[in-house]
């Protein structure tokens, strides 16, 4: 049987209008003028059948691999480096110096990641992440640890609690960039990274 023939482009919907294909500028036009928000959806294929096939966030082709990045720690020294490193790269980072500014900074920024001391001032970097996974609204960020212990039972703990990665501090640059590397492939692809 011969194999679907499927369009390449960008759609996105419009109450019940599907409209596309478009190209990524005339997407920013869209986002320009408040058409379409980076939370939306979109898709980057339709079928001859109609479907919709493949979708995305907007912000994720919008930003083209950019991430916005929540570095939340207490200690000026060391969460300036990693924010510093972080826009290095090229994403937006942002810096939040306490559990409740970091609360308000999900909210404000909408991270596609956040990297969380878990040594934060007054504790709370476990309670902290139950918060941000499973706050309403948006999807949840993919949350990295950042902590002293470098067991295999604090890696446990640290999974147990929701965060997807573990660096032991001061994290390692090279590693660091891989995994926001495979943040952002996610983003794109609309899977989480290292799933089949």
């Amino acid at each position: 049987m011969k194999e679907a023939q499927v369009f390449e482009g960008w759609f996105c919907r419009r109450g019940e209008e599907v409209v596309g294909p478009l190209s990524r500028q005339q997407l920013r036009d869209l986002a320009a003028t408040g058409e379409l928000h980076p939370r939306d959806t979109l898709w980057q294929r339709r079928s001859p059948h109609g479907d919709l096939l493949l979708p995305v966030r907007a912000a994720s082709v919008l930003r083209e691999g950019r991430l916005v990045v929540l570095v939340v720690g207490g200690s000026r020294g060391p969460a300036d480096e990693v924010r510093t490193l972080v826009r290095h790269w090229g994403h937006d980072g942002r810096l939040a110096r306490s559990g409740a500014e970091a609360a308000r900074g999900v909210r404000a920024c909408d991270p596609d990641a956040v990297l969380l001391d878990l040594d934060l001032p007054g504790g709370g970097g476990t309670e902290l992440a139950a918060t941000l996974r499973g706050r309403g609204g948006g999807r949840a960020p993919v949350l990295i640890a950042l902590g002293n212990d470098d067991t295999e039972e604090g890696r446990c703990r640290a999974q147990q609690a929701g965060f997807r990665y573990y660096l032991p501090k001061p994290p390692d640059a090279n590693v660091l960039a891989l995994l926001l590397a495979l943040v952002a492939r996610e983003a794109v692809n609309g899977k989480p990274a290292g799933s089949r």
